[in-house]
């Protein structure tokens, strides 16, 4: 798709236009505590995630993953991807289910 039909295709669109206080926001670094709230507030009963997992399964245990998600997302960050630590928390969350 060319800049110019990407520009008319999103000149129609009623997008929502963040305020300033919204878009810095979006700057804040990630915490724990940002981050178990996020995933908390996603809606239950939706199917599974590439990866396999339902979301019930990461709120049953947002506590104990919380830190290791975020440690994923921070490194995915630094790399531009999460080619070598998305399959970390997948694998360490098998391994561990039955801990929980």
């Amino acid at each position: 798709m060319s800049a110019m039909e990407c520009d008319d295709f999103l000149k129609d669109l009623d997008l929502l236009i963040l305020g300033d206080e919204d878009q810095n926001g979006l700057e804040d670094d990630l915490t724990p505590v940002k981050l178990v709230a996020a995933i908390r507030s996603l809606y239950s009963g939706k199917s599974v995630g590439p990866n396999g997992l339902a979301i019930e399964m990461y709120k049953g245990m947002v506590e104990k993953v919380a830190e290791h998600m975020l440690a994923m997302f921070q490194a995915a960050l630094r790399e531009g991807g999460l080619h070598q630590t998305r399959g970390q928390l997948r694998s360490w969350s098998f391994q561990n289910k039955a801990n929980l």
